[in-house]
């Protein structure tokens, strides 16, 4: 093996060294200057993944703002109306076997062509606009619009029993 001298290995030499204060920290020259300047997004890679709660200081706004996780109580709301909304596509299956008329125009539409199609639009719409709802739980009187939903699909679930009890 060769020797080496110690004038091969110059990269400790000061002028190498580079600074920690150097031009890349300075904060005129970052492209973004603040990235809390702009507000949460509705939608965004972490969406229901990111730790985002709630509002993090109070200079933020404390009504009509995004975060990346909902309330665990609002997302139990949520579920539980589309589990409602399962149960009352299954009863209203239930009930037009036993001879009951669908009152829903679109709803009927959908039943000409297919009973698989009128489950899957409902569910569909049923699913996507429960979650557009929970993405907007910080928005005016959103926990109670949910809540009054969920209370609602009860009602109706409890009265489609009901005729069922009735018509078997």
């Amino acid at each position: 093996m060769a020797e080496q001298t110690g004038d091969e290995f110059s990269f400790f030499e000061p002028s190498n060294i580079h600074s920690v204060t150097s031009s890349s920290t300075n904060s005129e020259s970052r492209k973004n200057s603040d990235r809390r300047k702009n507000p949460t997004p509705m939608l965004s890679r972490y969406t229901f993944t990111g730790r985002r709660k709630n509002n993090r200081r109070n200079t933020d706004p404390q009504k009509n703002y995004y975060v990346d996780r909902p309330q665990k109580n609002l997302a139990l709301t949520v579920f539980s109306t589309f589990f409602l909304g399962i149960t009352d596509a299954f009863l209203t299956y239930r009930l037009l076997c036993n001879g009951a008329a669908e009152a829903n125009p679109i709803m009927n539409f959908w039943l000409g062509m297919g009973w698989p199609y009128c489950i899957f639009i409902k569910l569909i719409l049923c699913g996507i606009s429960l979650t557009m709802l929970l993405l907007h739980q910080n928005f005016y009187r959103m926990p109670y619009i949910l809540a009054s939903l969920c209370l609602f699909y009860c009602s109706l679930v409890s009265y489609e029993v009901y005729l069922l009890k009735i018509m078997l």
